[in-house]
Parts: C-alpha cells; structure tokens; sequence
C-alpha cells in the first residue's frame, strides 16, 4: 500500500534560515556574558579557554585566564 504522505524530510528555504540566523544573533548580542577571551580572540586564547572550560565552571576559570 503506497503511503499517503511525504516521507522526504523538509529543509528550512534560505530565507526561514537567514530570519532564524539573524534571530540567535540578535539574542546573543543581547544576552551573552562578557568573558575575557571573547575580549581577545587569538586562536590560542580560545583554544587555551576551551580547554580550561572542559570539566570546570566558567566563574572559576575567570581568574585563571585573566592572569594567563
């Protein structure tokens, strides 16, 4: 017995991903923390916050980047 429906998955147009994009980006510019090594984006700042972030909370890595 054919099914009735359309089993294919349905991709979101360019424009709905363009709107939605532009939606988590307004939030982030609204509500994202102020953390230092957002203030200095050298791929090794980021890398060396990313793994000081793995198994600790970002208020206790603070003060350790901070006298990185």
């Amino acid at each position: 017995m054919p099914n009735s429906h359309n089993d294919a998955p349905h991709w979101p147009d360019a424009a709905w991903k363009r709107h939605f994009r532009r939606q988590i980006l307004d939030w982030f510019d609204r509500h994202a923390r102020d953390l230092p090594w957002r203030r200095s984006p050298t791929l090794y700042h980021v890398w060396i916050s990313e793994v000081m972030l793995q198994q600790t909370q970002v208020v206790t890595v603070i003060p350790y980047f901070q006298r990185f």
